[in-house]
């Protein structure tokens, strides 16, 4: 069990159902794995529980990016819109437009960061569902 998606597996199986994953024939394959090479239904059982914890990590880590990008954007457009209006009061002060400018790169850098994040879990997601389908 060199894998590390097989040793994932067989943790996750063993907390849950307390047995780890084997084969009660000795002449079987690897962990969970019939003579014949195919998977058992404990080891499919695991691998999708495995999956869909993975699943709902990249899922929370996606809501909290969106909590993220919301703050940041409520905060910036507060910030732009009372720079704007003393601004409006004050046009000779240049600082109100580089404050506005600034609010505008805090969105953008949230929104690039959303990006990022979203791009990150997908990939993850995506790697251990491959390597789970792989056993």
């Amino acid at each position: 069990m060199d894998d590390p998606t097989e040793q994932t597996v067989s943790f996750i199986s063993t907390a849950v159902t307390g047995r780890a994953i084997v084969t009660a024939d000795p002449a079987g394959g690897g962990a969970g794995e019939s003579p014949t090479g195919e998977v058992t239904y404990p080891a499919q059982q695991a691998g999708g529980m495995a999956v869909q914890s993975i699943a709902q990590s990249m899922a929370i880590a996606i809501q909290d990016a969106t909590d993220m990008l919301r703050n940041v954007s409520t905060i910036a457009t507060t910030a732009m819109g009372v720079a704007a209006a003393k601004w409006i009061e004050t046009p000779e002060m240049v600082l109100y437009k580089q404050i506005i400018d600034t609010a505008q790169g805090m969105i953008q850098t949230a929104a690039a960061d959303f990006l990022t994040i979203g791009t990150n879990a997908a990939s993850v997601l995506a790697g251990f569902s491959e390597a789970g389908k792989s056993n």
